[in-house]
């Protein structure tokens, strides 16, 4: 395959590093010597050899971008790439951190990995003992709930393509993590938007902070007319008293 194909592509998806072609390129002519992919067209492959050097070398290329350059439906393309990582000796099992970047939602990982934990504590210890929770169905049934709760879509085709088994038999596991999980987990922008909400006053509580200040404040202008009124008053008897006074010294002169 020519290095020019390669760049194309890649150049498509916005990559541009040396690296992966040299990688691609590379993969490319072991999967031709070892006679896999002869039935696929050249864009096929190049794709296929795209994503698993973009897989190989961590740099962030989604399977769904790959199969949508490859030109096959998701489910050749899903069957295709484990058929490429066979030959090339790199069907070793991903991590959920590579599953959640090649699938493009890398923004639930954190959730997934906080439901994986609490799947793996809900199990017997004989459960626990014959079950491999690194295993692909088990990474990628962890994701598909973190996405569901986080209300994010994600190709339901391509998750089954790496769980590697019948639709009724993820969809159980599914509901079984998200029956243990502790709550719906809430995306980033959730968590921010409720950080907002507790550092700034809602309307209620400004409205109900005006209303405080407001009584205070008419509280504080009867108090202040109550002492003036007081005052008055004072004066006025002081004054009335000392005109009695005078009346009475007046009097007496008189007599």
């Amino acid at each position: 395959m020519e290095t020019s194909v390669l760049s194309s592509m890649a150049a498509r998806q916005g990559i541009s590093s040396p690296r992966l072609i040299g990688k691609a390129s590379e993969l490319e002519r072991l999967v031709s010597v070892r006679g896999a992919g002869l039935a696929l067209t050249g864009s096929a492959r190049a794709a296929l050899c795209l994503d698993l050097a973009a897989q190989a070398l961590r740099i962030p290329l989604t399977t769904t971008s790959a199969a949508r350059l490859s030109g096959l439906s998701p489910k050749v393309y899903a069957s295709s790439r484990r058929s490429f990582e066979t030959v090339l000796g790199q069907s070793s099992f991903p991590t959920l951190q590579e599953l959640a970047t090649r699938f493009g939602r890398v923004d639930v990982t954190r959730g997934a990995a906080a439901l994986l934990l609490k799947y793996e504590t809900s199990l017997t210890v004989v459960q626990a003992a014959c079950v491999d929770l690194s295993q692909p169905l088990f990474l990628v049934a962890a994701l598909a709930t973190a996405c569901r709760q986080q209300k994010v879509k994600v190709s339901r085709t391509q998750l089954l393509a790496v769980a590697g088994v019948r639709p009724a038999i993820f969809d159980r596991l599914c509901s079984q993590m998200d029956r243990v999980s502790p709550a719906t987990i809430e995306s980033p922008v959730d968590e921010m938007r409720q950080k907002l909400n507790k550092d700034t006053p809602g309307i209620d509580q400004v409205g109900e902070s005006e209303g405080i200040a407001s009584e205070s404040e008419d509280v504080r202008k009867r108090s202040t007319g109550n002492k003036r009124g007081a005052s008055l008053e004072q004066d006025y008897e002081s004054w009335k008293r000392q005109i009695l006074e005078n009346a009475a010294k007046i009097n007496e002169g008189g007599s």
